[in-house]
């Protein structure tokens, strides 16, 4: 998030130029295959907001859903479409088990650290389910598996769970069609079709909350508390001063 001295940006995951050079190399997407993203009006004249989220994709949309909700007043801004960028290919996973990240975690920050990494983790895959639940999109409870050809590192990981006391076991077989020296499952993880779900959000954020979602020119400056599209001198965005404490 980039705080501006009198005003709040925050920019979301993509640099602008993906959208054309990258994103136009990622039109095999599984994803997009099952589903329309909506579309959304380009900007017209000047606006005022209180807070502008730079970025359609997940991170964006989720960001916008979370402050409509507690009240802010926002505006995202997309260059393209939505989901456009690195959404459109994605996982479909919702999980917190994120490769051997835990014995990295316990070597770097101690035991107290890496046990808050987790549980901000399962809150968010919690959090993200339960918004899941009440829209079309392929929501399933699933079991996730690490797995590895060498037992080794599976045991660093295995010991660096049980250190931290985070819920997890060690299996020595997994549904693939290839052999594996065991695996570590976390129970009751996700996934889910990650389009299907940001065309609910976005949706909802822009019918049930208003909240104001424009397409804009490829490439934006920021000046101070301003943004500004060099392709159309009349268009610019001012961000006033929002305090977001007490929102995460």
């Amino acid at each position: 998030m980039c705080m501006a001295e009198s005003g709040a940006w925050v920019w979301m995951n993509q640099s602008w130029g993906a959208h054309t050079s990258m994103g136009d190399s990622m039109n095999d997407s599984i994803w997009t295959k099952e589903v329309q993203l909506p579309e959304f009006p380009r900007l017209e004249g000047d606006l005022k907001t209180d807070v502008l989220i730079v970025g359609g994709g997940m991170a964006g949309l989720l960001l916008a859903h979370r402050l409509t909700k507690e009240g802010v007043d926002c505006t995202l801004i997309e260059a393209d479409r939505i989901c456009h960028g690195v959404t459109r290919n994605t996982t479909a996973k919702i999980t917190s088990q994120h490769g051997r990240v835990y014995a990295k975690l316990l070597k770097r920050f101690g035991a107290a650290r890496t046990r808050e990494y987790w549980e901000a983790n399962q809150l968010a895959l919690e959090s993200l389910c339960e918004l899941a639940e009440g829209m079309d999109c392929d929501l399933e409870r699933k079991d996730s598996y690490l797995f590895d050809h060498t037992t080794a590192r599976l045991e660093k990981e295995m010991a660096a769970l049980q250190t931290v006391g985070i819920p997890a076991r060690f299996v020595d077989e997994v549904p693939l069609p290839f052999p594996v020296e065991g695996a570590i499952g976390f129970s009751d993880q996700a996934q889910f079709h990650p389009l299907k779900f940001a065309s609910g959000i976005a949706c909802a954020i822009n019918i049930l909350v208003e909240i104001d979602i424009f397409a804009l020119p490829l490439i934006i400056q920021a000046i101070r508390n301003q943004v500004v599209s060099p392709k159309s001198a009349d268009k610019i965005l001012h961000c006033f001063k929002r305090s977001l404490s007490g929102l995460y």
